[in-house]
């Protein structure tokens, strides 16, 4: 094959790459965007929320219990443990799941043992980018709530720190 056509069919190869990677990206319309806003800001409940752990040992975390409480009344609480395999011991790290619906005005106390519990609450649905290489997309995430009175935004994940506990 000489030069000439080898720098034709990359020519080629290259301009039906580009034209695939150009034909896959969308990006949203500004209504678009404002209709999800209003049905994320609708939205009154979590599925499967992920709780971080920080600076407590396994046998320290192995039953949580959760406590559901509506209008400062408790009504609802369950086990949750974590997953013995996301522990990370050099970072006392883990997590755990709250497999059981998450009603974002309600407030939970997150027992983890005698003289460590948590008030997780004031929660919020966040509208989130999500991008890929080739689009622009966006979640309704948990992202804005407060654990014992402090705000966190921008974090779909809440960390309970071992109250004491240094980095």
């Amino acid at each position: 094959m000489s030069i000439s056509k080898v720098k034709v069919l990359s020519a080629i190869l290259f301009s039906i790459v580009i034209l695939f990677i150009e034909s896959c990206s969308r990006r949203w319309t500004v209504k678009e965007k404002q209709e999800f806003a209003q049905k994320c800001s609708l939205t009154d409940s979590v599925q499967n929320l992920a709780l971080e752990l920080t600076g407590f040992k396994q046998n320290e975390i192995e039953n949580i219990i959760v406590r559901e409480m509506h209008n400062g009344k408790i009504i609802d609480s369950f086990y949750i443990h974590p997953d013995k395999n996301r522990f990370d011991s050099l970072r006392t790290r883990s997590v755990a799941w709250i497999e059981h619906t998450i009603y974002i005005k309600d407030s939970y106390q997150i027992v983890i043992s005698e003289n460590q519990s948590f008030i997780l609450s004031d929660m919020k649905m966040v509208m989130w980018p999500e991008y890929t290489m080739f689009s622009e997309g966006y979640g309704c995430e948990m992202g804005d709530y407060k654990i014992d009175g402090i705000r966190f935004e921008h974090n779909a994940n809440p960390d309970f720190v071992k109250k004491g506990w240094k980095e």
